[in-house]
C-alpha cells in the first residue's frame, strides 16, 4: 500500500461524471505502473464493481500494476479499482468505497473527519496548549479551515479587555466535531491607527518563527467590515454578540479586495503612478499588489486581523506587580527574558518590533504547576546548550509598528521598506493629507504608517518601520528595571543575577531622565532609542555594556547558566510537562511531552 504523494488532485469519472479527489484524504490499494515514471500523470481506462467503466488520470507513484491498459486488483478475475479514504497525517483508514459513488462524499469523508475530530481530543486535548507549542498546528488549523472562514465558529463572541487608541479585540470560539479553539479578532477603531492590513504583513513574515520559537503568535487572516454601520456596532458593542451579526459584519479581505478592484476597472478607477511627487504624475494601471494597499489606505478604518488565541495569558506588567506570582521576579523572570532575546538576537538583522513595551509581552502558563524543559541549540556547537526549567512561556503581540525583512519572499510584500516606499511614489489614496499641518506630500500619515520615518515629526522616538534598529527592543528591558525600582514593589526580590544585567544596561538618555526625577520629583520614561550596532566584548561571557538584543542576549545566556543550579532546586517538586527544543538554525522547534 503506497499513500499518493503529488500535489495534484486525482481525477476520477465514474457514471460520466468527473471528480476529483484531495490526495491527502485518498488512498488507492494494490495497483502501480510498470516501466512508467513515477512522476508522469496517465490516463487509463478503469471500471468499478458494476462494470461500469471510466478514466483515472493517475500518476506512476500510487497504483500497482497494470494489465493491458487496465486497472486491476488482486481479486482473481476482476478490474475493480479498490480505494480508501485515508488522512496521512493522522494515518487514519476510513471506509473502502469505489469513486463516483455517493459512499465518496456521504462516508468515507465524513469518517476521516469524525475520527480526526477525536484524535485531536485525545492527543491535542487544549488545542490553545498545542498551538502554543507549534505541536499539531497543521492538523488543528486543517480541522477548523484555517479558522478564516469563521465556519466553524459559534456564538457567543465575546469583547475582549478594553478598547485602545489603536484598536478593539473579540474572542472567537471554534468547534467541530466536539474539537473546540479560539482566536482573536483585532478591529481597528480610527483612521490612522496602526495599519492592520501592514500588521498581517508583519505577520505572514511572523508566521514562519512561530515553526521555529516559541515566543511568537500566528496571525490568520484579514477583513474589512461591510459597512460604516457594521464597524460602529463592532467598536461600541460590550459583552457579547452573536457569531451570526460579526459574520453578517465581516468580508474575508481577500474576496474584499476582489470586490473593489473589479468595480475599480469597471469605473476606469484603478490608476496608480510612477511617482506622485513628479508633476505631472505618470497614470498606470495598478497591479495587484499596489491594489492591496490602494484598498487598504482607503479603508484603514474597517480593517481587522484574525491572531492566535493564548488562553488566560498575563502581560509581562502584571506579573511583575502580582501579589499572587510573588515569586516570579527572583525564579522566572530571567528566563523568560531569555526566551524573548534570544530569538530578538538571531532575528536581529530581519526583525524589531519597535512597540516592545510590557502590555505587549504576554505571559501564558500552559498546565498550571508544570514545567517546561527548555533547551536553546546554537549553531556553534562548542557553545554549549542553554538548559532552564520555567512554568512560563512569553508570547510577543502587535506586530503593527514592526520593522521586517522576509528574505525568502522577493515581492513587495516581503519588505517593510519595500511596502512603505510604494505607498510614498505609487499611491495618491495613501497620501498624509495635510493632517496636523504637514505638507500632503507626507505618505500614509491618515492611513495608519505614521511610524515610517518617524523623525520628520521630531518626536519619533527613534521609530522607523522601514528600518531595522537592534537597539530599539531593549526597550522592554529598561521598562522591566523600571518597574522593579517602584518603592512599592520593594518587597519584590529581584534575582542579583539580573541586577547585574540591570547595571550594564542604559538605555538612551536613561541616566539623564533619572537625574531628572531626582530633581524634579516627577517620573520619566524612554520611548526609543537610536540604534548602537557594534556588539561589546565578552568579559567571563559577559558584554560590558548592553547596548542592544545581541549584547542582551549574551548577558542574559550567562546568567542562565550560572542560575542552573537555583534553578533546578525551585523546579525540583514540580512536574515536568515536557521538553522544548529551539534551533537558532531555523530548524522547527520540537516538543516532547512527558
Amino acid at each position: 500500500m503506497l499513500e499518493y504523494t503529488n500535489t495534484e488532485p486525482i481525477h476520477l469519472k465514474f457514471f460520466n461524471k468527473w471528480i476529483s479527489v484531495d490526495p491527502r484524504t485518498i488512498l488507492i490499494d494494490d495497483f502501480k505502473f510498470q516501466n512508467v515514471p513515477s512522476d508522469t500523470l496517465v490516463a487509463y481506462s478503469i471500471k468499478d464493481e458494476n462494470a461500469n467503466k471510466g478514466i483515472a488520470l493517475l500518476s506512476g507513484k500510487i497504483v500497482k500494476e497494470v494489465n493491458n491498459g487496465t486497472l486491476w486488483s488482486d481479486k482473481k478475475d476482476q478490474n475493480v479499482p479498490t480505494f480508501s479514504t485515508f488522512d496521512r497525517s493522522l494515518g487514519i483508514r476510513g471506509s473502502r468505497f469505489s469513486p463516483g459513488t455517493e459512499e465518496f462524499f456521504s462516508k468515507g469523508l465524513k469518517n476521516i473527519l469524525r475520527k480526526r475530530g477525536l484524535f485531536l481530543k485525545n492527543e491535542c486535548s487544549d488545542s490553545g496548549v498545542c498551538l502554543a507549542f507549534g505541536k499539531e498546528t497543521k492538523r488543528i488549523k486543517r480541522h477548523f479551515n484555517d479558522f478564516v472562514d469563521l465556519k466553524y465558529a459559534i456564538s457567543p463572541v465575546k469583547s475582549f479587555g478594553s478598547a485602545s487608541n489603536n484598536g478593539f479585540v473579540n474572542q472567537i470560539k471554534y468547534e467541530r466535531d466536539g474539537y473546540k479553539a479560539k482566536a482573536i479578532l483585532k478591529s481597528t477603531t480610527k483612521q490612522d491607527s496602526d495599519n492592520l492590513l501592514f500588521e498581517y504583513l508583519v505577520g505572514q513574515y511572523i508566521n514562519k518563527q512561530c515553526l521555529v520559537f516559541p515566543c511568537f503568535i500566528e496571525t490568520y487572516g484579514w477583513y474589512i467590515y461591510n459597512t460604516d454601520t457594521d464597524w460602529d456596532f463592532m467598536s461600541k458593542k460590550s459583552g457579547k454578540t452573536t457569531i451570526e451579526i460579526l459574520k453578517s459584519s465581516l468580508e474575508i479581505g481577500q474576496v474584499a479586495l476582489q470586490k473593489y478592484v473589479e468595480t475599480q476597472v469597471s469605473t476606469g478607477g484603478n490608476f496608480c503612478v510612477n511617482d506622485k511627487h513628479k508633476l505631472p504624475p505618470v497614470e498606470r494601471d495598478c497591479t495587484e499588489i499596489e491594489s492591496l494597499f490602494k484598498f487598504a489606505c482607503e479603508n484603514s478604518q474597517y480593517l481587522a486581523i484574525l491572531t492566535q488565541h493564548i488562553n488566560n495569558a498575563k502581560s509581562l506588567h502584571s506579573m511583575i506587580i502580582s501579589s499572587t506570582d510573588v515569586d516570579f521576579p527572583y525564579h522566572d523572570l530571567l528566563n523568560v527574558l531569555y526566551q524573548i532575546y534570544m530569538p530578538l538576537s538571531t532575528l536581529a538583522e530581519t526583525f524589531t518590533h519597535y512597540d516592545f513595551h510590557l502590555l505587549n509581552t504576554l505571559i501564558y502558563e500552559p498546565v498550571v504547576g508544570k514545567y517546561i524543559d527548555y533547551k536553546y541549540k546554537f549553531i556553534d556547537k562548542t557553545i554549549p546548550p542553554v538548559k532552564f526549567k520555567c512554568r512560563y512561556m512569553a508570547k510577543i503581540i502587535d506586530y503593527g509598528r514592526s520593522f521586517f525583512n522576509d528574505t525568502s519572499n522577493k515581492e513587495i510584500t516581503g519588505n517593510s521598506n519595500s511596502i512603505y516606499e510604494t505607498i510614498c511614489e505609487n499611491i495618491r489614496e495613501c497620501n498624509g493629507g495635510g493632517k496636523n499641518g504637514l505638507p500632503l506630500n507626507y505618505c500614509g500619515e491618515d492611513q495608519g504608517f505614521s511610524n515610517f520615518d518617524t523623525s520628520k515629526y521630531g518626536i519619533g522616538h527613534y521609530i522607523d518601520s522601514s528600518f531595522r534598529n537592534i537597539t530599539h527592543d531593549l526597550l522592554l528591558l529598561y521598562r522591566v528595571k523600571k518597574l522593579l525600582k517602584r518603592p512599592s514593589l520593594s518587597h519584590k526580590l529581584s534575582n542579583p543575577l539580573l541586577q547585574t544585567i540591570f547595571d550594564r544596561s542604559k538605555y538612551a538618555n536613561e541616566l539623564l531622565s533619572e537625574a531628572e526625577e531626582l530633581k524634579t520629583g516627577v517620573v520619566r520614561y524612554e520611548y526609543g532609542s537610536p540604534e548602537l550596532y557594534d556588539t561589546n566584548p565578552l568579559i567571563d561571557g559577559m558584554p560590558e555594556k548592553i547596548d542592544n538584543v545581541i549584547d542582551a542576549h549574551n548577558a542574559l545566556k550567562t546568567q542562565v547558566i550560572k542560575n542552573k543550579t537555583d534553578n533546578a532546586s525551585y523546579y525540583q517538586t514540580m512536574t515536568s510537562l515536557g521538553k522544548l527544543k529551539i534551533y537558532e538554525s531555523g530548524k522547527p522547534m520540537k516538543f516532547k511531552p512527558k
